[in-house]
């Protein structure tokens, strides 16, 4: 398989790989968590603000199902709130 450079599109596939639409898996779901933990980390040290105080704008594709709108939601949430 190809793989792609893009960050946005690894987060992207890891989030709708561990969705419920296609089986979920843990493994993927806590890296995508994760790497959004991780941003939030980044985001607070250079600005000093709390995790909570922080707010995403995602972008997804005009063709992902509900499912996937949510799984991204979630997979970011998870990652806020473990930050």
């Amino acid at each position: 398989p190809t793989i792609s450079k893009d960050p946005s599109s690894m987060v992207r596939e890891l989030v709708k790989s561990s969705s419920s639409v296609d089986g979920g898996d843990d493994n993927k779901s806590s890296a995508a968590a994760a790497f959004f933990g991780h941003l939030a980390d980044l985001a607070c040290d250079a600005s000093s603000a709390h995790p909570s105080k922080l707010r995403a704008v995602v972008s997804v594709n005009v063709g992902a199902s509900p499912e996937e709108q949510a799984g991204v939601v979630e997979t970011i949430e998870a990652g806020v709130r473990d930050a």
